[in-house]
């Protein structure tokens, strides 16, 4: 099965065969941007790097990290042929239910429970 890896607009598909590495690059140019990028592998042995998603908040190299983190389940996983890059806000709901499933595991179920039913009124 081949793993394809969308970027966030859907436009670019990269084979996560040809990938040789990620990158978090924080931009020279634009305040607060943080881009996560692939470089790929051609077939004549060349390489280049192409941009797959792009976070522009406080916290965006940490959501990078967790995008990266996201993509290396995706195809450790292997359940579905693709995974696309997640934006902020879904990375933020991610990171949300993650924090949520950890302070679960640590016993403190309850906590969650009132704050999910004070969510839903």
């Amino acid at each position: 099965m081949i793993m394809m890896i969308l970027s966030q607009d859907g436009m670019v598909a990269v084979n996560s065969d040809n990938v040789v590495m990620f990158e978090v690059k924080e931009s020279e140019t634009l305040p607060r941007e943080t881009r996560l990028c692939v470089t790929i592998l051609v077939t004549n042995g060349a390489r280049f790097s192409r941009s797959i998603g792009t976070f522009r908040s406080p916290d965006r190299t940490e959501l990078a990290k967790l995008a990266l983190d996201y993509i290396s389940f995706s195809i450790g996983s292997g359940h579905k042929g693709s995974a696309q890059v997640p934006t902020e806000d879904e990375m933020r709901n991610i990171q949300g239910a993650k924090s949520r499933a950890d302070a679960a595991r640590r016993g403190k179920l309850d906590d969650i429970i009132k704050e999910l039913l004070k969510e839903d009124m």
